[in-house]
């Protein structure tokens, strides 16, 4: 039985590839990157976990090659300080892909494990990666502001919020609303290369956003990226450089008139409902009460289409 609480090192290495998780008084980092600690606590979890069926499937070493778990297997190393706990080999999976094919390195004996750390260990080092930016109190925010190509803009709190520079009109209170919230919980979708990191740290960012407490003092702030590979995010503060989704940069970087209340009620959309085996083409000034069966999900629609708060006026 494995003390999973003295281990502080797991090596996990296959050929060429290799992730090598370090436990220090401040976590876990993977190839000297912060490691996530949801995925620590999975790891030790499946570990620990004593009623993962294990089958015993071959006890001859002339089964080691097929069944992946000679020298060229997946080979996990748990250490507790200088002492090597345990070493495994990690192999293929088994029939109809259930289960791994998994034995201790000193061992002829593998079994059919359906353990899930089995699984885990074929992981690359970027799954093992933190992939949260960041968490900002939304009623921690006074001030946000948003550089794009089209111009700057800043909101501020004060009761309600209200465009300080750059906008037009009144902020509509719902889009300001979700705006502030979006930097709330913001997660990556991965990371960029080593290449291109340092391309993107030394270009001129396509959009930034900077956020700020009632003090002056910055919560967040960081520069957006657009490549044909996809949209990043790096810290102003410099390290790791982020993919994020496109929606994520509309999010956290929207145009002013996004938030504009007057240009968010729009005067007309025109939108295609299909149903019943017919089109109908109708406005966004129909009468809801008068359209069935189309009034409750085209209200939600138009509501998403718009940004006009639809939903509300029913």
């Amino acid at each position: 039985m494995l003390d999973s609480a003295s281990i502080n090192r797991i090596d996990i290495r296959k050929g060429a590839d290799s992730v090598v998780l370090i436990k220090s008084a401040t976590g876990w980092t993977v190839n000297g990157w912060t490691a996530a600690p949801a995925e620590m606590s999975d790891w030790f979890t499946a570990l620990a976990d004593t009623n993962a069926r294990s089958d015993l499937a071959a006890q001859s070493e002339a089964l080691h090659q097929r069944l992946g778990v000679d020298s060229a297997g997946r080979k996990v190393v748990l250490q507790a300080g200088d002492k090597t706990l345990a070493t495994l080999v990690v192999g293929n999976r088994g029939p109809d892909f259930e289960g791994i094919y998994v034995r201790r390195v000193e061992s002829p004996e593998v079994y059919l494990s359906h353990a899930r750390w089995a699984e885990m260990a074929g992981r690359a080092a970027d799954e093992w990666r933190d992939k949260q930016i960041a968490k900002v109190a939304a009623d921690s925010i006074k001030e946000i502001a948003v550089t794009r190509a089209s111009g700057k803009f800043t909101v501020i709190k004060d009761g309600g919020w209200k465009f300080k520079s750059g906008g037009s009109g009144t902020p509509d209170s719902a889009a300001s609303a979700r705006f502030a919230a979006a930097f709330g919980d913001l997660h990556a979708m991965g990371f960029a290369n080593p290449a291109l990191a340092d391309t993107l740290r030394h270009a001129k960012p396509w959009r930034s956003v900077r956020v700020t407490n009632a003090a002056g003092a910055t919560l967040l702030s960081v520069a957006l990226d657009s490549t044909a590979a996809g949209f990043w995010l790096r810290p102003d503060s410099g390290g790791v450089v982020y993919r994020v989704d496109q929606s994520v940069t509309e999010a956290i970087a929207p145009a002013a008139s996004a938030l504009d209340a007057s240009q968010r009620l729009a005067n007309r959309y025109w939108v295609w409902v299909v149903g019943g085996g017919k089109s109908n083409r109708l406005p966004t000034t129909y009468n809801p009460t008068t359209h069935y069966p189309f009034r409750h999900h085209l209200h939600h629609f138009l509501s998403v289409v718009t940004g006009a708060d639809l939903e509300s006026r029913r």
